[in-house]
């Protein structure tokens, strides 16, 4: 029987031209080609959603309804990551207003550690800083924050020092290449947090379907089902007037309707789904063109939404963006991906030009969300990909007909519900926990043999990689200045 058509696709579009840089999708074959994944034990059960009520007057210093409440240990403190010296106390000292804030919220000093500059690092080296410096099993660690605000680039505190604290705190990155993004963010959150919580809040989604393939298909598994839940899931009560604003109009990318919408003064959420820029034909020339322009979110043959267009104008003023593309929130020196990638030679569709995006110099967070963060005007959040992006995360078995919405629309829906936006990322994290149980236990249980039970771990091991690759960027303890959603009901699907 012919092998189906490919199932897998990329969401990263060239600089230049804005073709996909992967047109023709892999077929599942192409799942015998990873790396043998080590195997990731996952940590202990994540605290109750309940030790973080929506209530207004929550802070990261209590697990009650009021700041000055106990809860059950872990308390959720606020702490700081940096990196060590001068560069690191530099840093420090741009956040201080912020630190001083949540010091004062959470009734005892913010705990501050110290991580040696590195450009690059394994995830078993950021397991054994972990062992050293955050939690060495030695205490009952009640003092350690589950808040954790890492400051500076990835070659200042490495990714993999945020990919490991997040597997069970509430992890994000502030890092701006001009310092004075750092004051202008903070007093952008203080403000915020003074701000009086009138609106009910309202939800923008995006999808710039250009006619490829992994756009339709994201429309198609993600998207359009994404809305259809949310839209159910509100649809009662006082929630039922919460705005949702949904394009994705064929083949009309619509760059100059997503800043109209973006623009409203209302904070809420977005959602984007499109392509991210990669490199061009050819490769990028210099790094700081690299750094300039990738991870820009593509709108069409001729339009780009980059770091300048929301540099300044309103845009998700005080809210949320999650942004679904290749590199939307920074690039690695190293893909997850790069063994597998390597030996996809002979694979129909094999992604040559891919391996063209990485990181020239040094890792880094993308000029993107770095403009979007420190605009006045911008939102408290930012959720991107620091990788490359693919459609592994919702379509995790590989069946056209078959999505998994609800991962991404949780995030959006518990942001809403008033939670610090560290806790709302752990709605999505919560499935690298999962996957990592999973493939955990299929090593257990000893190698593999049919080419179908490898795909099937294959696939396991690069949803894993997927989701782990979607990182936050702002302050973790942060929360929409909005009236949360009330009542309680199930979670969605």
């Amino acid at each position: 029987m012919a092998e189906p058509a490919a199932v897998f696709h990329l969401l990263l579009a060239r600089a230049g031209d804005h073709a996909p840089a992967l047109p023709e999708g892999l077929p599942r074959s192409a799942l015998l080609a990873p790396e043998r994944a080590p195997i990731e034990l996952a940590p202990a059960p994540l605290p109750s959603r309940a030790s973080f009520p929506s209530d207004p007057s929550f802070s990261p210093g209590g697990a009650g309804d009021q700041p000055d409440d106990l809860g059950p240990p872990p308390a959720p403190l606020w702490g700081v990551i940096a990196p060590a010296g001068p560069e690191g106390d530099r840093l420090l000292g741009l956040v201080d207003r912020l630190i001083k804030a949540r010091e004062a919220q959470q009734r005892s000093p913010a705990r501050v550690y110290r991580v040696a500059r590195a450009a690059t690092m394994t995830m078993t080296e950021a397991l054994a800083w972990r062992r050293e410096c955050y939690d060495s099993g030695a205490d009952l660690g009640s003092d350690r924050p589950r808040f954790q605000l890492i400051l500076g680039d990835l070659d200042q505190v490495p990714l993999a020092i945020q990919q490991v604290q997040a597997l069970d705190g509430y992890v994000g990155r502030l890092s701006f290449a001009d310092e004075s993004g750092y004051g202008a963010y903070v007093d952008k959150v203080l403000r915020a947090e003074a701000r009086e919580r009138t609106g009910r809040g309202r939800i923008v989604m995006h999808t710039a379907r250009d006619g490829s393939v992994p756009l339709e298909l994201g429309w198609s598994a993600l998207a359009a089902p994404g809305e259809a839940l949310l839209r159910a899931d509100l649809a009662q009560g006082e929630d039922a007037a919460i705005e949702i604003l949904s394009y994705g109009a064929p083949s009309k990318p619509g760059l100059d309707l997503l800043l109209d919408r973006a623009g409203a003064p209302e904070p809420g959420v977005l959602f984007t789904l499109s392509h991210g820029l990669g490199a061009p034909f050819g490769g990028w020339s210099k790094p700081e063109d690299q750094r300039a322009q990738q991870g820009a979110m593509v709108l069409g043959v001729e339009a780009l939404l980059t770091g300048a267009d929301v540099a300044t104008r309103a845009f998700m003023a005080d809210g949320l963006w999650l942004m679904f593309a290749c590199f939307g929130a920074g690039t690695p020196a190293t893909s997850a991906y790069q063994t597998w990638l390597d030996r996809l030679h002979e694979a129909p569709g094999k992604p040559s030009g891919v391996a063209g995006s990485l990181a020239l110099g040094a890792p880094f967070i993308a000029d993107l969300p770095q403009k979007a963060l420190a605009n006045p005007d911008g939102p408290l959040a930012f959720i991107g990909h620091v990788d490359l992006a693919w459609t592994f995360s919702f379509r995790d078995d590989g069946d056209a007909t078959k999505g998994r919405p609800g991962r991404f629309m949780r995030v959006l829906k518990s942001a809403l519900e008033g939670n610090p936006i560290g806790v709302a990322l752990e709605e999505l994290s919560a499935f690298v926990v999962q996957t990592d149980t999973a493939l955990t236990l299929s090593y257990l249980a000893g190698d593999a043999v049919s080419d179908a039970a490898q795909i099937e771990r294959a696939l396991l091991w690069l949803t894993r990689q997927d989701l782990a690759g979607f990182i936050l960027l702002g302050d973790p303890a942060v929360r929409l200045p909005v009236q949360p959603l009330r009542g309680a009901r199930p979670s969605l699907p």
